[in-house]
């Protein structure tokens, strides 16, 4: 509560004790919301990062060549 107020009258008053509790658990609430956002929106960028990361894609070629003495040398990474 805000301590330069007391008395009954201020403690009953509905729109005081509205105007109270904003005042003092406003500004907290507010930052915790902000940072609860971007660490949702981080958590989120990260997994979507991941996933791209995760899809590979691999051309195989079929031909025998001499030069290619192991079965690696036949794959190549398109990226």
């Amino acid at each position: 509560m805000l301590f330069f107020f007391t008395g009954p009258i201020f403690n009953s008053d509905p729109t005081f004790l509205l105007v109270d509790q904003l005042a003092l658990h406003g500004p907290s609430v507010i930052v915790g919301n902000i940072i609860m956002a971007f660490s949702i929106q981080n958590t989120l960028h990260t997994f979507q990062k991941a996933k791209k990361m995760a899809i590979g894609q691999a051309e195989i070629s079929f031909t025998s060549d001499s030069e290619k003495e192991n079965q690696a040398g036949s794959i190549k990474s398109i990226y």
